[in-house]
């Protein structure tokens, strides 16, 4: 059911899960003094 490019579900899930892995990167690097801002 995938078309060419992203459709609105598309863009909701991969949202969500970019989300939910800068949140666990964000934890796991919480105790590194990092200062890099992307």
């Amino acid at each position: 059911m995938l078309v060419s490019g992203w459709s609105v579900n598309d863009v909701v899930i991969k949202s969500l899960f970019v989300a939910i892995s800068i949140g666990i990167y964000k934890q796991h690097i919480g105790l590194l003094p990092i200062t890099n801002k992307s």
